[in-house]
C-alpha cells in the first residue's frame, strides 16, 4: 500500500476499531503491547504509531525515528510479552507514509495475556482498554477449550467418514484417488461469474496453480462443467477427474494407468507420478483457502488417499535424472490396494496455504515408507529442507 496517504487519518477517532499513539510511545512498548492485547481479545483492530491526538481525534503527525529500527524493536517486545503466542497472521506490523501501522485480528486462540510484571488479561470495549474480569477470564478459556475439543471431534468425524469412502473406493477401478475436506464450509459461490472464470483458470492453466506444463497434474484443457453446488472437470468414465464442492472440499482421481510406465513386462510407477499428483491437488487447496478462506480461523484441512490397482508394481528409488544416486534398488508392493490412515493426513490451514508442498512431503514420505523406503529415496528434485518440489 506505497500509496497510503496518512492525512488520511486527520480529523477521525479512536474506536472500537482504531487507536492512535504518538511516536513516543515507541519508548514505552508495553503501552503499545497491551493495545494489541487488547484487540486479540475482542474483535481486532489498526494501531496507527506516530499519530498525535487530541481527546481521542487525530490532529497530527510525529516523525519516528530511524522506522525500520523501531518496526523489528517493537516486532521483537510483541513476541516476548505477549501470551501465547500470537500468529503472523494475527498481528502485522508495516510502515505506511511514515507511521508505524500495527495490524491486529481477532486472536485466534484466547484469553491473551501481556507479561508485564506478570500477566494481564486487556480487553478493547469502545474506544478504551480495561482488564478483563476473573468471570471474563474464565469464559474465555472455557470458550477456547471447548473449541479445542470441537475441532477435534470434527476431525476425527471427517477422519471416520474418509476411512468410508476409501473403503468404496478401494473396490472400483484402479486409479489414485486424494481427497481434500475441509473442517468448516469455505461457502463458495459457483453462480458468481468471477468466482466461475477464477476456478476456470485454475483447472485448466498449470501455472496459475504453480504447477509445470506436461507434468503430472490435475490440470486439462477440458472446459469444467459448474453444477449448481460444485464444479466438475472431467467426465466419470475420463481417465481423469477433479471435483470441488462448494464447501470447498476436492476430490481428484485419475486412473492408474497414468501411474505407470512399462519396463519390460513390469509395471513400474512413473517417476514423479507419486509425489507430483498429490502436490499440485495440495497446491490447488491452497489457491482456494487463499481466495475463500479469510473468515475461518484455525481452519484444518484431513486427507484421505487411496492407489488402487497395484499389486506387483514396482518403485525405484531417486530419480530418473541420477539413476546411480543410490545403491537401493526397485521394490515391489505385494498388496492391491495402498491407503494411508486420514488422521495422518490433517493440516492447518494456514500452513496449506504457506507452503502446499511441504504437505505434500508428508503424503509423498507415507507412499513411500509404504514400499519400505526411507525419505531419502523420494526424488531429490523435492528440496525435503525447504519442503519445495521443484520440477522444471
Amino acid at each position: 500500500m506505497s500509496g497510503f496517504d496518512p492525512k488520511s487519518l486527520l480529523g477521525k477517532d479512536e474506536n472500537d476499531r482504531r487507536e492512535f499513539k504518538e511516536a513516543e510511545a515507541l519508548r514505552r512498548p508495553a503501552n503499545i503491547g497491551r493495545e494489541v492485547v487488547g484487540f486479540l481479545n475482542a474483535g481486532g483492530g489498526d494501531i496507527w504509531i506516530g499519530v498525535e491526538e487530541k481527546e481521542g481525534r487525530a490532529v497530527g503527525f510525529q516523525q519516528i525515528a530511524d522506522i525500520d529500527r523501531s518496526l523489528i524493536s517493537l516486532r521483537d517486545h510483541l513476541i516476548e510479552t505477549v501470551e501465547p503466542q500470537h500468529q503472523t497472521d494475527e498481528v502485522k506490523l508495516d510502515a505506511k507514509g511514515g507511521l508505524i501501522h500495527v495490524t491486529v485480528e481477532k486472536g485466534k486462540n484466547p484469553p491473551y495475556a501481556q507479561r508485564d510484571g506478570g500477566r494481564r488479561f486487556w480487553i478493547r470495549i469502545g474506544a478504551r482498554l480495561r482488564e478483563m474480569s476473573r468471570e471474563e477470564i474464565g469464559r474465555k478459556f472455557a470458550e477456547a477449550l471447548k473449541a479445542h475439543s470441537t475441532r477435534e471431534d470434527r476431525v476425527a468425524e471427517i477422519a471416520e467418514k474418509l476411512r468410508k469412502d476409501q473403503a468404496s473406493v478401494a473396490l472400483e477401478k484402479p486409479q489414485l484417488w486424494l481427497r481434500l475436506v475441509p473442517t468448516e464450509s469455505l461457502d463458495i459461490d459457483f453462480n458468481d461469474e468471477q468466482n466461475k472464470q477464477q476456478f476456470r483458470t485454475w483447472l485448466t492453466d498449470p501455472s496459475a496453480t504453480g504447477n509445470r506444463r506436461s507434468g503430472w497434474d490435475f490440470v486439462h484443457d477440458m472446459a469444467p462443467r459448474f453444477l449448481g453446488d460444485q464444479v466438475r472437470h472431467g467426465n466419470d468414465d475420463d481417465y481423469m477427474r477433479t471435483q470441488i464442492t462448494e464447501q470447498g472440499q476436492i476430490t481428484f482421481r485419475v486412473h492408474s494407468d497414468s501411474l505407470r510406465q512399462l519396463v519390460g513386462a513390469v509395471s513400474s510407477f512413473a517417476p514423479y507420478a507419486l509425489v507430483e499428483y498429490p502436490v499440485s491437488v495440495f497446491r490447488l487447496m491452497a489457491a482456494i483457502l487463499g481466495r475463500h478462506a479469510e473468515a475461518h480461523a484455525n481452519l484444518q484441512v484431513v486427507a484421505g488417499l487411496v492407489i488402487s490397482g497395484i499389486r506387483g508394481w514396482s518403485l525405484s528409488p531417486g530419480s530418473p535424472r541420477e539413476p546411480a544416486r543410490l545403491s537401493e534398488g526397485p521394490k515391489t508392493f505385494e498388496n492391491d490396494v495402498l491407503e494411508i490412515d486420514p488422521e495422518r493426513l490433517v493440516f492447518a490451514a494456514n500452513d496449506l496455504k504457506e507452503n502446499p508442498d511441504r504437505c505434500g512431503l508428508r503424503v509423498a514420505r507415507l507412499i513411500y515408507g509404504r514400499f519400505g523406503f526411507e525419505s531419502g529415496a523420494i526424488p531429490p528434485e523435492f528440496d525435503q529442507q525447504q519442503g519445495r518440489l521443484l520440477l522444471g
